[in-house]
């Protein structure tokens, strides 16, 4: 029996926004997701060829804190494309990862995406 095909990478389709810095750059801003906007994202590459049931593909949408806890985020997910909105002040300053795979999710392509560091930061 031959093996599945398996997710290898992401795109986000929407594009970053201008958002708060405050990483201890010096810059005020910096490309990221802002809080109250949602993102598109599709599986840009699979591991071959071979034909994929978009049905089979899992999507998942995790936070890791600076303290280095992981947290699962809440995602919508349909096929080959999924949408996450940035609802939760908290999440800012945090990593955020966009994961989609089929057989596991220890395989499956990831994509981090910097959120912005300050929800009331004003330009």
């Amino acid at each position: 029996m031959a093996a599945l095909n398996e997710v290898v990478s992401l795109e986000l389709c929407t594009e970053l926004d201008e958002g708060s810095a405050n990483d201890g750059t010096g810059a005020k801003t910096r490309k990221a997701m802002v809080y109250g906007k949602t993102y598109e994202f599709k599986v840009k590459d699979f591991e071959s060829k071979a034909p994929v049931s978009p049905a089979s593909i899992q999507w998942k949408a995790f936070g890791e804190s600076p303290d280095g806890r992981t947290f699962d985020l809440p995602l919508k997910a349909s096929g080959m494309t999924a949408s996450f909105k940035l609802e939760e002040p908290e999440l800012c300053g945090t990593d955020i990862t966009i994961q989609a795979y089929i057989q596991s999710d220890a395989a499956g392509g990831t994509l981090k995406v910097p959120p912005e560091f300050d929800t009331n930061f004003q330009f």
